[in-house]
């Protein structure tokens, strides 16, 4: 089977999509049971030793990891203003790969090299090694695109990592 997909993104879209991006690496199991330790830990060295430092230095953390998402936020925010020209793409849904067309060039990506894929209301995203990914909008793909992907992700995806409805 072929599907084609012509999809322009918008600001909301993109930065929906960042979001996500943001949030699957602040969350990752790793990440999760590292921000419990170190919270653990401060909260144990403040009630034994009643020393607030600790509790500044926390803080000061919890503001930092705020300016990053901030700040990424506004990167992107100003990616998509300068670069609206790659935020419109063709997409070529195939049995054996998925070709991603744009203002720079063709990408083929085979349907195993997707890491994971989250389905919402309006999108699915799909995520490859690293920080890189794609997102698919539902209703500019069609109802026929859409569930042919979702059989490519859940044959070619690994089981736990797919969030599909």
């Amino acid at each position: 089977m072929n599907y084609e997909v012509k999809q322009k993104l918008n600001e909301e879209d993109y930065l929906s999509f960042v979001n996500h991006q943001l949030l699957s690496y602040f969350f990752r199991p790793l990440n999760v049971v590292m921000y419990g330790l170190i919270i653990g830990y401060a909260l144990y060295a403040i009630i034994t030793t009643l020393n607030f430092f600790v509790l500044i230095i926390l803080a000061a953390l919890g503001l930092l990891n705020f300016i990053m998402i901030y700040t990424t936020k506004r990167r992107a925010k100003k990616f998509y203003e300068q670069n609206e020209s790659l935020i419109k793409m063709e997409l070529e849904f195939k049995d054996e790969h998925l070709v991603y067309k744009n203002a720079d060039g063709e990408l083929t990506k085979f349907w195993y090299e997707f890491t994971s894929a989250k389905e919402t209301d309006k999108h699915i995203y799909l995520s490859l090694k690293g920080q890189g990914g794609l997102i698919i909008i539902k209703e500019a793909a069609g109802t026929e695109a859409v569930e042919f992907l979702k059989k490519q992700i859940r044959e070619n995806v690994p089981a736990k990592k797919v969030k599909l409805r």
